[in-house]
């Protein structure tokens, strides 16, 4: 298979350039008048390598939900305007910057000219393509909807982006501001208190009890610190290493759950993947216990997979996705008795959307909420403790002001 260039009439006055791949001149020609163009002229690009392969120089960095959205919304435009699947890939390719996505969809590109479809080329990527991505592409392949599916697919990778992207702004944000007051208050009782304390111990005066107790911790952090320093990063690394082992896992997410607050706001937006990920599924034409079988992975909270995975053992049984959710602790009632009316109605896949609307706009608004309380108590908790050690350390010199007058 070649590289040609070609030029075509669009409309009249409008001439279109483009690359495309084909066995021989006449089949690009062909190419050309499926694309509903006019050809004016048609010429191999012997310069141009067949595949989009390491076309761009740059820094290799991971494939990102970016790159993948980004990458569904442009296949979806261009074989919704006829572009024939290698050629769209091919174009595809071209509008990114990373080199490794481009040489994922060369691979892409070469296994599917070597007969695979495009469903089963995304299923030789697992890593990068999940099993809901090739369920649904799968779908559209036999419906012959691939430029819808691959649109909706844009369009939920959109969502679940700014999402989590919400939810882990209001997260990050007490945690940055909490950590950087940690660091000031421990610079100032390893470096700033020391050299007050003797300036203090030249005075020869009683100080006052806040002060000595100040002083005292100091001292202690100037001899401790830097284990208080080790203790603390292994504590907060932990959950991290031992995150990769299931059990402690299991233990990690249903902790992180029960977390006052923060809790709530990520089992809404898990509970919204869920149902945003059944009714994408069930809209394109998936069996629902299928449809719970790709779903199962998408959860990332291994505690509500497991609620998940007993849906789908309870639809395997005969039973009904209501029933399943019933037996869920962690289910909101709201979406338990909602998704049991749309299977009564014959409405599963609406009531589904309705959930995800729902959670989705429910946990915005909850981070929000969350955003603006956390701001003010973080703001109080770090001036407070930084409004102590300043007392603390001017306290002694009212006293000698005092004394002296």
């Amino acid at each position: 298979m070649k590289a040609y260039r070609y030029r075509a009439k669009k409309r009249p006055g409008e001439i279109v350039e483009g690359t495309l791949f084909a066995e021989t001149q006449d089949d690009a020609v062909d190419q050309v008048n499926g694309m509903g163009l006019v050809p004016v002229e048609i010429r191999e690009a012997a310069a141009q390598t067949e595949e989009p392969l390491n076309r761009k120089k740059g820094r290799w960095r991971r494939t990102s939900s970016r790159d993948l959205l980004a990458f569904y919304r442009q296949m979806s435009k261009l074989t919704g305007s006829g572009v024939p699947l290698l050629q769209a890939l091919f174009l595809a390719a071209q509008g990114h910057d990373n080199p490794a996505f481009i040489d994922l969809v060369g691979k892409l590109h070469k296994e599917i000219r070597q007969g695979q479809t495009f469903s089963s080329a995304l299923a030789l990527h697992p890593k990068t393509f999940s099993a809901f991505d090739v369920g649904m592409v799968q779908t559209g392949e036999a419906a012959g909807r691939l430029e819808e599916v691959l649109s909706s697919l844009a369009d939920y990778r959109e969502k679940q982006r700014l999402l989590a992207s919400k939810v882990r702004g209001a997260l990050a944000y007490p945690a940055v501001v909490f950590l950087m007051g940690l660091l000031t208050v421990g610079f100032m009782l390893s470096h700033v208190i020391p050299k007050f304390s003797a300036f203090f111990a030249d005075l020869g005066q009683e100080l006052p009890l806040i002060t000595r107790g100040l002083i005292a911790l100091s001292l202690w952090m100037e001899r401790y610190g830097i284990w208080v320093l080790i203790g603390t990063a292994a504590i907060l690394s932990a959950p991290f290493v031992l995150r990769k082992r299931t059990a402690w896992r299991l233990r990690f997410d249903a902790y992180v759950l029960a977390i006052p607050v923060a809790g709530k706001v990520l089992l809404k937006a898990e509970v919204a993947r869920t149902a945003r990920t059944l009714e994408m599924l069930i809209r394109s034409g998936i069996p629902v216990l299928k449809a719970l079988r790709i779903t199962v992975p998408v959860c990332s909270n291994l505690r509500l997979r497991q609620d998940v995975e007993v849906c789908r053992d309870l639809v395997e049984q005969g039973g009904t996705l209501s029933e399943g959710l019933r037996r869920s602790s962690l289910f909101p009632a709201f979406a338990r008795h909602f998704i049991g009316i749309g299977e009564e109605s014959g409405r599963l896949e609406e009531a589904l959307r309705e959930i995800a609307d729902w959670y989705e706009k429910d946990t915005e608004e909850a981070v929000k909420v969350m955003t603006s309380l956390l701001e003010p108590l973080m703001i109080l908790i770090i001036g407070g403790t930084l409004g102590i050690l300043i007392i603390a350390v001017l306290l002694p010199v009212f006293s000698m002001n005092t004394m002296a007058s």
